[in-house]
């Protein structure tokens, strides 16, 4: 396995040397960066499969950005690009190994002329070629389907070597999971040391200051709808159910500070597996719908790229009769105590506006992509349509 992944990793740096002087003839400001990593899954599950290191291999291929849009300059003028990952997750006849490409972004906290930290983060999807299998691969409960999320984000330290040559060491953590869109899903988390070289064939001159905002004075009003789909079971069981919708609505209020919008509001979701289990346990008469909602409160926290919005939030649920009442699939220990995944929910995710947020805050609409978890535990997958007035 490392052999494999060490002669891969001598031809890359034959095709980039290639790659980097026709660059330089285009004059094009592309760089190319590769990275081995190795590390080991946190064991947060009892019911895991043996497993030892885990190994992976990485390609970057990115673009500086040179102040042509006004965001470069916010963002301290990034590297974005596609990440392409190969990896394994330290046990091959079970977990198996991943392919990934996913876009990237590296956003530069110091550099001088020859040392730099950088923070470098994506999101994406990534194929496992051995995903759980109730007949031939029972016991990976950790990836229970062939598509999942795959959520990264490092810490690197760089070493300019030469004019086009850096060097790199750094920590890295690497999250997959499939959303709870099948069971099991316990996901993979795993805590990565790597070592990278970079080729820059070119030096761009960055421009030396960049726009201050003030906040917002106004204050925009915005309103979204989605549809989620979950299956209806615990982490790891039972498996094999049926695939249940999650309607989604959600008002909010939000203030924008050139790259930034925060905002405050409520959140409803409607669960229709909650529904079926409770319409056929003969619970709540003429509650049932009631009974299958939760409502939140919730703040959150977008970043702004021309129409790409990079959005965090955290929810506090004042409402969840399902798990505190009736869910099959908890406790009656944990029903009883107010736990953290009980009353705090998360989401996280893209939008696209079709119009530049940062140059019309209102009336403009954009469509999103998101993981929504409880605590740490996926819920679901969630797309929605949202409008600010």
């Amino acid at each position: 396995m490392k052999r494999s992944i060490g002669i891969v990793y001598i031809l890359f740096l034959c095709a980039c040397n290639a790659y980097t002087q026709d660059s330089l003839s285009q004059k094009q400001t592309y760089l190319l960066r590769f990275h081995l990593s190795q590390g080991k899954i946190i064991n947060n599950f009892k019911e895991l499969p043996p497993y030892s290191n885990s190994h992976y291999f990485e390609c970057d291929l990115l673009r500086n950005t040179n102040g042509s849009k006004e965001w470069h300059a916010q963002y301290s003028f990034p590297d974005i690009g596609v990440s392409f990952l190969y990896g394994n997750l330290g046990n091959d006849s079970i977990l198996g190994s991943m392919y990934s490409a996913y876009p990237t972004w590296y956003f530069h906290i110091f550099r001088t002329r020859k040392l730099g930290a950088l923070i470098k983060t994506g999101v994406g999807f990534a194929y496992f070629n051995s995903p759980f299998n109730i007949h031939s691969n029972p016991q990976n409960i950790i990836i229970g389907s062939h598509i999942t999320n795959i959520t990264t984000f490092s810490f690197l330290l760089r070493y300019q070597l030469t004019q086009s040559i850096q060097l790199s060491s750094g920590v890295s953590f690497v999250h997959f999971s499939n959303g709870h869109l099948r069971i099991p899903n316990v996901g993979a988390n795993d805590l990565r040391y790597s070592l990278g070289v970079h080729y820059a064939p070119m030096r761009v001159n960055l421009p030396k200051t960049k726009k201050i905002y003030d906040w917002d004075t106004t204050y925009n009003f915005n309103v979204r709808i989605g549809m989620g789909l979950h299956e209806m079971a615990g982490t790891i069981r039972p498996v094999g159910g049926k695939l249940f919708p999650v309607y989604c609505a959600a008002a909010y209020v939000s203030k924008q500070k050139g790259i930034h919008d925060m905002y405050v509001g409520l959140y409803t979701k409607y669960y229709e597996g909650f529904y079926n289990y409770i319409r056929m346990e003969d619970l709540y008469p003429g509650s049932e719908h009631i009974k299958s909602m939760v409502l939140s409160s919730f703040i959150g926290h977008e970043f702004l790229l021309g129409r790409w919005g990079f959005v965090q939030e955290i929810a506090q649920k004042f409402y969840n009769p399902f798990f505190n009442e009736i869910s099959p699939y908890v406790p009656i220990e944990k029903k009883q105590k107010m736990t953290a995944k009980n009353i705090l929910s998360a989401r996280i995710g893209f939008c696209y506006y079709v119009l530049k947020p940062a140059m019309q805050q209102k009336n403009n609409l954009a469509v999103g992509l998101f993981i929504k978890t409880n605590l740490a535990q996926s819920d679901y997958v969630e797309c929605n349509v949202s409008y600010s007035f």
